[in-house]
C-alpha cells in the first residue's frame, strides 16, 4: 500500500484555500528562516573555533619561544614565572612545560580551577572536549627540540557569546517569520478573493439550477481564465438544456404517436405484449391482450395465478408445465393453448416469450407476446378436413380404378388371342397400345394409392437405426445397381433417428434408385450418400454424375406426375420425387435438389428434424 503524503492527508485536503495558502507560505519562509539561521548559527560555531585554537596556538608559541632560555639554563623558576604571566588570561585554567624527554618543566594553574594534572599531549595536536581546549606547541632553539608546551583553555566562558549570538539569530528570524505571516495573510487574499467569490458562485449556481448566472470578471490571469470559462460552460449548459426541453417535447410527441401506432398494429394483427415480474408475481398486460381475453383491466389480477384461471381447464396443465420447463430448465416458451372468455366462448392462441435471468442465471422476468389465432385454428381444421376428405377421394379412386382397368387389359388380352388371325400388324399395335396404355394408368393409379397413404397408413414412429434402413434399401435396390454397375459411396454419421420405418424406406430407396436410374449412357454411375447429424437435425444427401437437371426445371420435381426425361428413355410414373416431398413433409422435414445444369449430375437433400440422447431415452418414446 503506497504511503500517504501530508498534503493528501484528509485535514489538509479539505482545509480552505486560505488556510492552505497561508499554511504553505508559512511553512515554506519558515523552512527558509530556519535553513539560514542554521546556515549562520553553523557558521559562527566553526568561526567561533576557529579563533579560539588560533589564539590559543599564538599563546603557546610565544611562550615557547621565551621559555627556550630558562630550559636551556634549566631555570624552572623563571619558566613558573613567566607561566604564571597566563594568569591574566581568565579562560587559560593550566599550562605544562614538558621536557624534551616529556617530563614536567614548570607548571600553571589558574586560581579559579582546582590544581589538576594535564594529559600529556603530542607537540602540534589539538584536542576539544566538551567544555575545554587543549593545544600543543614545540619549544625550539636554534633548531634544536627543547621541549614542548601544552595550553588548556577553559571554553565554558566562551559558550555564553556563542549562545547569545544563536539567540539572537533565532530571534530575529522569528520576528521577520511574524512580520512575513502578517504580510502573507494580507496579501494572499489578492488570490483567494477571485477563487471564493467564484466558489460561491458556482455553489448557487448548483444550488438553485440557475445557469443563467454568470461569474464577474476577475482579470486576465488564471483566475480570470477560469472565470471566463465557468461563464461559458454556464452558457453552454444553458443551451443545452433549452435543446433537451426541446428533444423532450418532440420525443413525448414521437413516443404518443409510436404508442398510438404499436397499438394500433396489435389491433389489427390481434397481438398483444406482457412482462411478467417473477419476484413479487406481477404480470403487466398491453391493451391488446385485455380484448382478447374479453377483460377490462379491473377484471384480471395482474398475477400468474389469475392468467391461468383464464386458460381453458384441459390446457391448463399443459401450459404451467411448459411455463416452468422455461423459467427451471431454460427451455423455449412457445405454445399454443385455449382461452374461456367471460361469457364462456373458447378461443385459441399462440403465446411466445423469453426469460431475463440475473448473473447467477435466477429467473428474474419473463417478457411474451400473445396473440389471437382462433381464426387460423379454423381455417387449420377445415384444411385438415379437406385433406383428408382429398386423400380419402384419392385412395377410393385409386383403389376402385384398378379393378375396371384390368378387367379392360384381360379382355383386350382375349380379343387379341381369340382375333389373331384377322390381325394385321397395324391393328395388332392398336391392342398393344390399349394394353400398354391400360397397365400404365394401372402403374400410376399404384403410385397415386401409395402416395395417398403416407401419413395414413398407421404407422407409428419408431427409434430406428438410420444406417440399418439405408443398408434394407441397398438390398432391394441391389440388382438395378448391379446392372448398371454403379460405384457407390456411402460416407458420414448415421444416427438413431425417431422416424417411420416403411416411410424412410421408401424415401432412400426412391432417392437412390433414381440416381441409378438417370445415368449418361455408357458413363459408369457413382452415387454418394452422406449422412450428417448437428444442430438436433439429421441431413441426408444422395449426389450423381447422371443425366443432371435443368435449373429452370427443378422447381417442376416435386410435384405429382410431373417429368423431365422422356418415357421413351426414362420408365417410370412421375410421382416418385413427389412421394419424397411429401414423405418429407409428413416429418416436419425439408426437401430440395441442386444441380449444375444437363450432364453435370444432380444432388438432392432431405433435411429431418431429431431429438437428442437424452429425449431418445425418455421413457414412453417406442425404440
Amino acid at each position: 500500500m503506497m504511503q500517504m503524503k501530508w498534503w493528501q492527508i484528509e485535514w489538509f485536503r479539505d482545509a480552505p484555500i486560505k488556510r492552505k495558502l497561508l499554511m504553505i507560505g508559512l511553512l515554506t519562509f519558515g523552512f527558509a528562516l530556519l535553513s539560514v539561521s542554521l546556515i549562520l548559527t553553523v557558521r559562527d560555531i566553526v568561526e567561533w573555533r576557529n579563533r579560539t585554537v588560533l589564539e590559543l596556538t599564538t599563546y603557546a608559541r610565544v611562550i615557547s619561544t621565551n621559555a627556550a632560555p630558562a630550559m636551556v639554563f634549566d631555570d624552572r623558576k623563571a619558566a613558573v614565572e613567566m607561566l604564571s604571566a597566563l594568569s591574566a588570561k581568565p579562560d587559560i585554567v593550566h599550562a605544562v612545560i614538558y621536557d624534551k624527554k616529556g617530563k614536567e618543566f614548570a607548571v600553571f594553574h589558574a586560581t579559579t580551577h582546582p590544581p589538576q594534572p594535564l594529559p600529556y599531549t603530542k607537540i602540534g595536536e589539538q584536542r576539544f572536549t566538551f567544555d575545554s581546549l587543549t593545544v600543543s606547541s614545540a619549544i625550539h632553539l636554534k633548531n634544536e627540540l627543547l621541549g614542548s608546551i601544552t595550553l588548556e583553555s577553559d571554553l565554558r566562558g566562551l559558550y555564553t557569546g556563542v549562545i547569545r549570538s544563536i539567540v539572537l539569530i533565532f530571534l530575529s528570524a522569528f520576528c521577520v517569520f511574524l512580520l512575513a505571516a502578517i504580510l502573507f495573510a494580507r496579501l494572499q487574499k489578492i488570490i483567494v478573493t477571485p477563487i471564493i467569490i467564484m466558489a460561491e458562485a458556482m455553489q448557487n449556481v448548483i444550488t438553485e439550477q440557475n445557469f443563467t448566472a454568470r461569474v464577474a470578471p476577475h482579470g486576465k490571469d488564471e483566475v480570470g481564465a477560469l472565470a471566463d470559462t465557468f461563464n461559458a460552460m454556464l452558457g453552454y449548459i444553458q443551451l443545452r438544456d433549452a435543446l433537451l426541453v426541446e428533444h423532450r417535447e418532440h420525443l413525448e410527441e414521437e413516443v404518443a404517436h409510436r404508442t398510438a401506432r404499436l397499438t394500433e398494429a396489435q389491433r389489427i394483427a390481434h397481438l398483444g405484449n406482457w412482462e411478467w415480474n417473477i419476484a413479487d408475481n406481477k404480470l403487466i398486460w398491453s391493451d391488446e391482450i385485455y380484448r382478447i381475453f374479453g377483460l377490462a383491466p379491473q377484471q384480471f389480477g395482474n398475477n400468474y395465478e389469475a392468467f391461468l384461471q383464464t386458460v381453458h381447464p384441459e390446457d391448463r396443465q399443459l401450459v404451467d408445465t411448459s411455463i416452468r420447463a422455461a423459467l427451471e430448465q431454460m427451455q423455449h416458451y412457445s405454445i399454443d393453448h385455449r382461452i374461456v372468455l367471460p361469457d364462456g366462448s373458447v378461443r385459441y392462441v399462440h403465446e411466445q416469450a423469453e426469460v431475463s435471468r440475473s448473473e447467477d442465471g435466477r429467473p428474474i422476468k419473463m417478457l411474451g407476446t400473445v396473440q389471437d389465432i382462433t381464426e387460423r385454428k379454423e381455417y387449420e381444421e377445415e384444411l385438415k378436413r379437406s385433406n383428408a376428405d382429398l386423400e380419402q377421394f384419392s385412395y377410393a379412386v385409386s383403389h376402385d380404378m384398378r379393378q375396371p382397368l384390368r378387367m379392360i387389359s384381360s379382355y383386350l388380352q382375349l380379343l387379341e388371342r381369340n382375333l389373331a388371325g384377322q390381325l394385321d400388324n397395324e391393328k395388332r399395335d392398336y391392342f398393344n397400345f390399349a394394353i400398354e396404355g391400360a397397365k400404365r394408368i394401372d402403374q400410376m393409379l399404384v403410385a397415386l394409392l401409395e402416395y395417398s397413404r403416407v401419413g395414413r397408413m398407421g404407422e407409428q414412429p419408431t427409434i430406428i437405426d438410420s444406417h440399418a434402413v439405408l443398408d434394407e434399401a441397398l438390398q432391394f435396390l441391389q440388382p438395378v445397381i448391379t446392372e448398371a454397375q454403379a460405384k457407390l459411396n456411402i460416407v458420414g454419421e448415421w444416427p438413431r433417428i425417431l422416424v417411420s420405418h416403411d416411410e424412410i424406406l421408401r424415401l432412400l430407396q426412391n432417392l437412390i434408385g433414381n440416381a441409378v436410374k438417370y445415368r449418361i449412357a455408357g458413363r459408369i454411375p457413382e452415387i454418394t450418400v452422406t449422412s450428417e447429424a448437428a444442430r438436433n437435425e439429421w441431413r441426408l444427401c444422395v449426389a450423381d454424375n447422371g443425366v443432371g437437371i435443368i435449373p429452370d426445371q427443378i422447381k417442376r420435381l416435386f410435384q405429382v406426375f410431373q417429368r423431365l426425361q422422356s418415357r421413351e428413355a426414362y420408365e417410370g410414373t412421375g410421382i416418385g420425387l413427389a412421394l419424397c416431398r411429401k414423405i418429407t413433409e409428413h416429418h416436419k422435414g425439408r426437401i430440395w435438389a441442386e444441380s449444375e445444369g444437363e450432364g453435370k449430375g444432380s444432388r438432392f437433400c432431405v433435411v429431418l428434424p431429431m431429438l437428442n440422447e437424452k429425449a431418445l431415452s425418455t421413457p414412453g418414446v417406442t425404440t
